[in-house]
């Protein structure tokens, strides 16, 4: 009776993993078209702008119709950072998800363990930090 049951909570288990994957995808390509059409929203408020700023020089514009369309042009802006910050979110969720994360950022623990790290980690967005040496010794020289 307790080995059906644990059975039954396994087969649960992954279903429910496969549900999470399934979600998790539909989520990534939902975010991606979220970001493809926040580019073009902006571009569209770019060129908005520069109209808009071409119309001023010739005349047919006021200011106010210029910092009407920067602020849109900003507010454009906002929406791209935020689906770009939504898309590396969920990215980062479907790594977790599927227990890939450190293969894809290139992280091979057994390296780290044994302290001998072969090849840098491919982080987006991360720099690797300056050699502590070389950076300690840089204010001495410097006086």
């Amino acid at each position: 009776m307790e080995y059906r049951q644990a059975e039954l909570r396994l087969e649960q288990l992954y279903t429910q993993i496969r549900m999470q994957v399934v979600n998790a995808q539909f989520a990534l390509i939902n975010d991606r078209a979220q970001v493809q059409a926040s580019i073009a929203g902006r571009d569209f408020q770019q060129q908005s702008v520069d109209a808009e700023i071409k119309k001023l020089h010739l005349g047919a514009s006021t200011t106010a119709n210029v910092l009407l369309q920067q602020r849109n042009l900003a507010t454009a802006e906002d929406t791209l950072i935020a689906a770009n910050a939504a898309y590396a979110k969920d990215r980062a969720g479907l790594y977790q998800t599927l227990a890939t994360t450190l293969q894809q950022y290139g992280i091979n623990l057994n390296e780290a363990a044994s302290g001998k790290v072969n090849a840098a980690p491919l982080v987006p967005g991360v720099s690797a930090a300056k050699d502590a040496t070389a950076a300690a010794a840089a204010p001495q020289t410097a006086q």
